[in-house]
């Protein structure tokens, strides 16, 4: 692989994650008066890194137009407008990304992260192998249709529209290789851990208890074998149950305060990733008029965001068309 294929990758994910996290400041952090926990920050940054990769996938492969330049020009143009578009709140941004990686950088040597890394190293090791399930050997015969600009995602095996799967486009197109779909395996995996631990916190558990609780989950075999549903395949499982973690966080925030910014967010995004798969249909509706009933009054209060909200959700479904 050439080396210069490799930078505009590596270049590509580190603009991606700076977008993210100024996105997050923007609509989240820069409104409340107090720091959000770090774990829901956290699921965020990487939930928005997640969902920015793929809408430019779309993009370019809707259009049938994927190639490098417009890849990198995307995401300089993204980043310019996200810290340019409030200019008056940069100096302050840059104090909270400051203070955020130096909690962040503290947090890393803590004894029990460590021991969940050094028992999660040989699952990684082992599970990093190509795709070789059926399944995402299909997915992959789409995906290069779609690099190659021969068809668009409306075109695919399981007659409904991808989500999980155009997250391994960018890889594909910039470095024109398979030797960073790991990148997009393990997002999902990271997010069922910070949402396990999340969850756990809003149940006051013992800290010991939620960080086994973590551990366990991640341990989870099935998550790590090349024919499961997470990582060494492309299939989209891991993050549809990333999906339903994040709508019961969302809930449990709602009925413990009243509605914020960060707790819509966080059933958008929850209700976003369950949308993944047909199954998730049911989901959606059911977790919404839940999601509706405990938040009516706030709702009321905020018609134009919830109608916006609406229609990126139950347009998810009203997108499909037959494959060819």
């Amino acid at each position: 692989m050439e080396l210069n294929l490799i930078l505009y990758f590596l270049i590509f994910q580190i603009i991606i994650l700076f977008s993210s996290i100024r996105l997050f400041y923007i609509l989240i952090q820069e409104k409340l008066k107090e720091e959000i926990s770090i774990e829901k920050q956290l699921i965020i940054w990487f939930s928005f890194n997640t969902i920015l990769s793929i809408g430019i996938s779309s993009l370019f492969s809707f259009t049938r137009f994927n190639d490098h330049p417009q890849y990198i020009l995307s995401v300089l143009t993204i980043i310019t407008i996200l810290h340019f578009i409030q200019k008056r709140n940069l100096k302050e941004y840059f104090d909270y990304l400051k203070k955020i990686f130096f909690k962040l950088s503290n947090s890393i040597f803590d004894w029990k992260i460590i021991i969940i890394f050094a028992g999660l190293i040989p699952m990684l090791w082992w599970g990093l192998t190509p795709p070789d399930d059926t399944d995402s050997l299909y997915l992959l015969n789409w995906n290069f249709l779609w690099i190659t600009n021969q068809t668009s995602p409306y075109d695919n095996w399981f007659n409904y529209l991808p989500l999980h799967q155009l997250s391994f486009v960018p890889s594909m197109v910039i470095s024109n290789s398979d030797h960073y779909f790991w990148m997009s395996m393990i997002m999902p995996i990271i997010l069922l851990g910070l949402t396990t631990y999340a969850i756990g916190k809003e149940f006051k558990l013992n800290k010991y208890l939620i960080w086994i609780s973590v551990f366990s989950s991640l341990l989870f075999f099935r998550l790590w074998m090349s024919w499961g549903p997470a990582f060494g395949s492309m299939k989209d499982d891991a993050l549809m149950g990333v999906g339903l973690l994040l709508i019961v966080l969302s809930i449990m925030n709602s009925k413990k305060e009243n509605l914020t910014r960060q707790t819509f967010v966080l059933f958008l995004l929850g209700t976003i990733f369950v949308s993944a798969k047909w199954a998730g249909l049911s989901v959606v509706i059911i977790a919404s008029i839940i999601f509706v009933l405990m938040n009516y009054k706030e709702i009321t209060k905020h018609k134009k965001q919830f109608c916006i909200w609406a229609i990126i959700i139950f347009g998810d479904y009203q997108s499909f068309t037959p494959s060819t």
